[in-house]
């Protein structure tokens, strides 16, 4: 096989996939799971209770009264997220995107810096128990 002699190192072998993207920061590990109001869970941000909107082990979507309460890439400290039967503490916060929604409605999407172990399986435990809850309405929706 020949070498393209203007290839530097980084360039990928032919049979090898290349990675386009240049931030690897942006690309989502898993899904977020939607949060009703019923089920309970919510997030202390700078002092503030907000609903959460969706959550993955990596995260939370929030709605928020306007687009001044964070600005993309705060990092916030001493969070608190409230599950049912349980509030995770002293959790550290980043911002990573803020929008609006078609009616008008902010969300900012907010992603957990240095969970410890313990507090990653309290949120694992608590998306999977939603996941479940989902399926179940599935079918009971369709059989």
């Amino acid at each position: 096989m020949e070498q393209n002699p203007s290839a530097g190192p980084e360039e990928s072998k032919p049979d090898e996939p290349k990675d386009t993207r240049s931030d690897h920061s942006a690309i989502r590990q898993s899904f977020r799971v939607a949060v009703d109001p019923e089920d309970g869970i919510f997030v202390v941000l700078n002092g503030r209770t907000y609903p959460v909107v969706d959550i993955s082990p990596q995260g939370i979507n929030v709605f928020c009264r306007d687009n001044n309460d964070f600005t993309l890439s705060q990092v916030i400290e001493n969070c608190e997220l409230i599950i049912p039967e349980d509030t995770i503490k002293r959790l550290t916060a980043k911002v990573i995107h803020c929008s609006c929604s078609s009616d008008g409605k902010w969300t900012n999407g907010i992603q957990w810096k240095g969970l410890t172990d313990a507090d990653l399986d309290k949120i694992v435990q608590q998306v999977s128990h939603l996941k479940n809850k989902l399926r179940r309405l599935g079918q009971d929706l369709s059989g």
